[in-house]
């Protein structure tokens, strides 16, 4: 775990100055397979999303990935209209492979195409971190929820997941200062126990035993 703090803000710390979250990244990871033990571990994760979730409601999911939190929701609830966004190509040809009645699409989930007032829900698991401007990613589920509609955010607590990929680190007040511009009433706090441990890159040094807290969670209501 090796991590550069760049910049500090109300709304988290920038710890990248470069990102290199690009689409052809992302495909690239997406061709090569995502690891099944992560995959298995996210499962209780999206059940949990799931049950906040009132059947036959429209759902929708920024950055789906390959689609199995959207498989969760519908297989748990499925009356819902569920959709899912990426804007990787790679990642939404696997998703519609899978079908279940689902609809997905190639978007940018910060400046998506579909129109304001459309949906219940807004989720989005672990994207934001990824993002040079995260508070966008707020903005555009906003926008999406209809009135009283709810949205459903993850984010690694700090460092407790380390990668690369991150951009930025967040903590609860961070989420809170994003959250609280564009939603009426939002509830912030720990939500998924580490399955793996975090040493440090060079001297192996233990920093969070396997079972820390490692997510915040975060649900706000238009």
């Amino acid at each position: 775990m090796k991590t550069i703090q760049v910049a500090k803000s109300l709304m988290g710390t920038k710890v990248q100055s470069e990102n290199i979250n690009t689409k052809r990244y992302w495909d690239e990871v997406y061709k090569q397979g995502i690891d099944p033990g992560v995959i298995k571990a996210d499962e209780f994760k999206f059940e949990n999303i799931a049950h906040h979730i009132v059947d036959g409601m429209r759902v929708i999911d920024l950055g789906c990935g390959t689609g199995e939190l959207c498989q969760v929701i519908k297989k748990l609830k499925p009356r819902c209209e569920v959709w899912g966004v990426d804007f990787s190509k790679e990642a939404i040809l696997q998703a519609q492979e899978q079908g279940n009645d689902i609809i997905y699409g190639i978007d940018n989930v910060v400046n998506t195409s579909l129109g304001s007032n459309s949906f219940n829900y807004v989720l989005s698991l672990e994207t934001i971190e990824h993002l040079d401007r995260p508070e966008e990613l707020i903005k555009e589920a906003a926008r999406l929820l209809k009135t009283d509609g709810v949205f459903i955010l993850t984010a690694p607590f700090g460092n407790h997941i380390p990668s690369k990929e991150h951009v930025w680190e967040f903590n609860y007040s961070d989420i809170e200062n994003l959250l609280f511009k564009r939603f009426k009433r939002y509830w912030v706090f720990p939500w998924a126990a580490g399955w793996t441990e975090v040493r440090e890159e060079e001297s192996k040094r233990l920093v969070y035993p396997k079972g820390h807290w490692c997510t915040i969670m975060a649900l706000a209501i238009k």
